[in-house]
């Protein structure tokens, strides 16, 4: 018996989609902290972060902050988390936009073509006594 070839980047790209639906569906309550929260005097390791100057906390510096905060003290894995939903809704909207954009250019260039399609036959029928003169259909169609 042949054993059926493994398609593993479809399988990759499944799990991938998967995971980014379900941080999608529950980030907002996988967020340790409020993301538009501003820690004003903050301190860790004997830096203070959240007053001038204004400064960001890199990442893995402290487990309270695993991805660190921005340059006005926000915690940024909060905010990627908040992120997620908005931006895969954002993605859904402009691929049914393209959608259907390419069904109705799609649908007129085919009933364009066939109204091309049906002068040309008739500009060829009263055409057809003039010697020599030969039509293009696709330049018909083109103009």
């Amino acid at each position: 018996m042949k054993t059926q070839a493994r398609n593993w980047p479809l399988r990759i790209g499944t799990v991938l989609a998967l995971l980014l639906l379900a941080v999608a569906i529950f980030g907002p309550s996988l967020a340790p902290y409020d993301p538009l929260e501003v820690y004003k005097r903050l301190r860790i390791n004997n830096h203070s972060y959240g007053g001038p100057p204004l400064r960001a906390l890199p990442p893995f510096e402290t487990a309270r902050f695993p991805l660190g905060v921005d340059y006005i003290s926000r915690d940024v894995l909060s905010r990627l988390l908040w992120a997620v939903r908005p931006t895969l809704i954002l993605c859904a909207v402009v691929v049914a936009a393209r959608l259907l954009i390419g069904l109705v250019v799609g649908r007129l260039v085919w009933s364009s073509r066939n109204l091309a399609d049906q002068l040309d036959q008739r500009v060829e029928w009263r055409d057809s006594t003039v010697a020599g003169r030969h039509r293009h259909p696709d330049r018909m169609a083109t103009l």
